[in-house]
């Protein structure tokens, strides 16, 4: 989820994306499911016209008018990948006093919102290292839903990607089991959920994002990093990252607060 302030970093290598055609749309609520205690996977469909075409990484901008009349926006990165025609997913997390993340979480099937898309330069760059990391935490997962799924419909066999995902408790993991489904079609995707608060029983990464990403940092110049997530947790990703010997220039990040 993209709230506010978004930056995407550029390595000079990077070219820049593909253009796609923003549109302004009306959409309906196809399904709202609670996928955590705090998260909800929301589908919107068109209610004219077919789904606008994006890049994995992108976002829109959905508007409401609050109860004082004044309207407002925000930006959400897009859940789903581009080879989803009917429409596209956000993954939004419900936010004590914020009012477009329980408005957004509250809706029900059939509710008409309106938004703006796609937008934004956080994709993936080419030509793919060997490895690609992707680290997040909380709804920053959701770009690299759609990065993933995309590469692996495209068969990317060669590239070894790697989703570090951090929270603080089992039951806040984002969509578990369909990445591990997806960790055990494909050989080549590992799936790396840290737990900041585990219970004694938990056996996979303990710890902070940044601590898993270091054990996986053998041969830096092989890589590339991408960061979704929360400002603090972005900085200390990247400035752990740098400081192993990965060039500043292989490190792309989002950031929503």
């Amino acid at each position: 989820m993209l709230v506010a302030e978004a930056s995407a970093q550029v390595g000079p290598q990077a070219a820049p994306p593909a253009r796609k055609r923003v549109t302004r749309a009306e959409y309906v609520i196809d399904c709202n499911e609670q996928v955590n205690p705090d998260v909800n996977v929301i589908r919107f469909v068109p209610t004219t016209g077919q789904m606008f075409d994006f890049e994995p990484g992108q976002f829109v901008s959905i508007s409401a008018v609050k109860p004082d009349g004044k309207k407002i926006a925000r930006d959400y990165s897009i859940y789903s990948p581009p080879s989803f025609r009917q429409g596209f997913e956000l993954c939004v997390k419900r936010v004590e006093g914020g009012f477009m993340s329980n408005y957004l979480c509250d809706l029900k099937k059939g509710d008409k919102i309106n938004a703006i898309g796609p937008m934004g330069g956080f994709v993936l760059r080419r030509p793919l290292p060997p490895e690609l990391f992707f680290v997040s935490t909380g709804t920053g997962v959701a770009p690299f839903r759609a990065m993933l799924e995309t590469l692996l419909e495209q068969g990317e066999k060669n590239t070894h990607i790697y989703l570090i995902f951090g929270t603080r408790h089992p039951e806040d993991i984002i969509n578990r089991s369909f990445f591990e489904g997806i960790e055990k079609q494909h050989p080549n995707f590992h799936y790396l959920p840290t737990l900041s608060r585990a219970e004694d029983s938990w056996t996979g990464h303990r710890g902070h994002v940044q601590e898993t990403l270091s054990k996986y940092l053998k041969d830096p110049s092989k890589k590339d990093i991408y960061i979704c997530g929360l400002q603090i947790m972005v900085d200390q990703v990247k400035d752990m990252a740098v400081a192993s010997g990965v060039p500043a220039t292989s490190i792309y990040y989002e950031r929503y607060d």
